[in-house]
Parts: C-alpha cells; sequence; structure tokens
C-alpha cells in the first residue's frame, strides 16, 4: 500500500510538473494576422492626439528628520498637445512645473507625431535566447481611444516592442533629448 501512495504521489508530481513544457506553436500555424507587423499598424494623422508624456531621472534632496538626501527621482513631462504646455511632475511630491514648447519646437513636435505610424515587432524566433526583463517606455502618447507605450518591449529582445515606425521613432528620441536638457529654460510667457 506504501508503494502504490509513492508511486501515485511521484506520477501526479510529475505530470504537473512537465504540464506547460509544450513547445510554442509555430508561427505558421498561428495564422497570418498573429504575426503580420503590418496588422498592427496605426497611422497617427487618423486620430485625435491628446498627449505625449515622457519620463525623466532627476536627482532631488530631501530633508527628513534633520537630515539631508540626494535620491534619484521618476520624473514625468506631459506635452498637451493642443497647445504645448508642459507639466513636470514628480513621483515624490504633488508640486507641477509648467512649462511651454516654443512654437518652432511645438509645431516639430505634432510633425513627427502626424507623419507617423505605430509599428508593433514580431516576436523573438525560434530558438532565439531571450532575458525576461521588460523594456519600459520612453513616451506614453494618448489618444482620444487608446494609450501607447512607446518603446515598451516584453523581452530583451525587444519582442512585442511599439514604437514609431522607421526615423520618426529617432526623431522623437532626439527631440525629447533636446527638450530634456533645456526644459527649465522653456518658462511660459
Amino acid at each position: 500500500m506504501k508503494f502504490v501512495l509513492v508511486g501515485i504521489v511521484t506520477a501526479a508530481v510529475g505530470f504537473f510538473a512537465f504540464q506547460n513544457c509544450q513547445k510554442a506553436p509555430h508561427p505558421d500555424d498561428l495564422g497570418a494576422s498573429a504575426v503580420d507587423p503590418k496588422a498592427a499598424i496605426l497611422k497617427l494623422s487618423e486620430h485625435k492626439l491628446i498627449r505625449i508624456d515622457f519620463t525623466l531621472l532627476e536627482i532631488e534632496n530631501i530633508e527628513k528628520a534633520g537630515s539631508s538626501y540626494s535620491i534619484e527621482m521618476n520624473k514625468t513631462v506631459e506635452i498637451d498637445l493642443s497647445s504645448g504646455k508642459m507639466n513636470l511632475k514628480s513621483d515624490g511630491s504633488s508640486s507641477i512645473e509648467r512649462y511651454c514648447l516654443t512654437e518652432t519646437l511645438y509645431q516639430e513636435l505634432l510633425q513627427i507625431l502626424k507623419s507617423s505610424s505605430t509599428c508593433k515587432s514580431a516576436p523573438a524566433g525560434d530558438g532565439q535566447m531571450c532575458t525576461q526583463v521588460m523594456k519600459l517606455p520612453y513616451a506614453v502618447l494618448l489618444t482620444e481611444k487608446e494609450s501607447i507605450e512607446l518603446g515598451s518591449a516584453t523581452d530583451g529582445c525587444g519582442s512585442n516592442s511599439t514604437d514609431l515606425c522607421g526615423e520618426s521613432a529617432q526623431q522623437l528620441q532626439g527631440f525629447w533629448a533636446h527638450i530634456k536638457g533645456n526644459i527649465r529654460s522653456y518658462k511660459c510667457e
């Protein structure tokens, strides 16, 4: 009786331990729309663009219990796409700093976005080894219907990442690099 019980427990553990070890189906077996990157393209000129949010890391000095600490803090720069006004919000406080894009920079941002489409990359290929580290977005674009995380990916290989197609992604990142380095000079008049 003892051997039968041990055998049943061993079989049950073995069954449950290897239950999810099935090889993933080949992309051809899933149907063309599951891996066709053109199926995920969204033309931004056909949508009302509300806001784009960029993430910024800055050092903040905090005083607590008589001691001073320097902490690297996440901040979000929200750019209203109807006006070019920017709100700089910190994760560590409720204060909001307000800035405004110049008309030239505002038009440049709109041109980059309105002339772009979003593309979704295909999953990593069979046999490709990828880390399980998710890549966070460099920007979040809000339209009238959805929120699009630009530059995010589900693994270290960049699988299932959504971004602007072609050179538009580099143009937007270059635009953000310029704004990030000079944000405090864009005082509203």
